[in-house]
């Protein structure tokens, strides 16, 4: 019991909070391609998380989630040519894990490629899973106005502009006076 006391005593820290957990685990656990990508979450400094996410990859390509945080890395350098090649990423994660928020970033891939179609596909997915309410889906619903917008889809434009409404969610006021909504 006091062994137990002490070894307790011992490892609370590792245990203070979730960045002290995944620290501790990703030490301990070197080999570990969960504990780093975990541990990549809780890293302010950029270069450091985009190495703990890239050793992550190497150790194992297949953990779940890892794919996507190599797509979001490759995506957050808003460089045409990295926001391009994400899609490979996105798309293994999808096989793997089929984690929804894979398609909010497809469809950003989707207008870089100019192919608005693809976009709103994946908008539309993402949606079915995010609610609106929370910040990425009302983004998501933001995005879908625009490319409705510039496809000149607008009954599909006026019907999303009156469900935000009704959601509380905000519509420009030039597609409400436009389309007197």
């Amino acid at each position: 019991s006091a062994l137990l006391a002490i070894t307790t005593f011992n490892h609370e820290s590792n245990f203070t909070d979730p960045a002290s957990f995944w620290k501790q685990a990703s030490e301990t656990s070197p080999h570990s391609a969960f504990a780093i990508m975990h541990m990549s979450e809780y890293e302010d400094n950029v270069d450091r998380r985009c190495a703990l996410i890239r050793a992550a990859y190497k150790l194992n390509p297949n953990e779940k989630y890892i794919n996507f945080y190599y797509a979001e890395m490759l995506i957050n350098t808003n460089k045409k040519d990295s926001i391009l090649r994400a899609e490979q990423y996105l798309l293994a994660e999808k096989r793997i894990s089929n984690f929804h928020k894979c398609d909010f970033y497809l469809a950003r891939i989707g207008v870089e490629k100019n192919d608005p179609a693809a976009a709103i596909d994946h908008l539309l997915d993402f949606l079915k899973t995010e609610p609106e309410t929370t910040k990425e889906g009302a983004e998501a619903d933001n995005n879908l106005l625009v490319l409705y917008l510039n496809t000149n889809q607008t009954n599909r434009l006026v019907l999303l502009a009156k469900h935000m409404k009704e959601l509380g969610l905000p519509v420009p006021q030039e597609i409400m006076r436009k389309y007197q909504i």
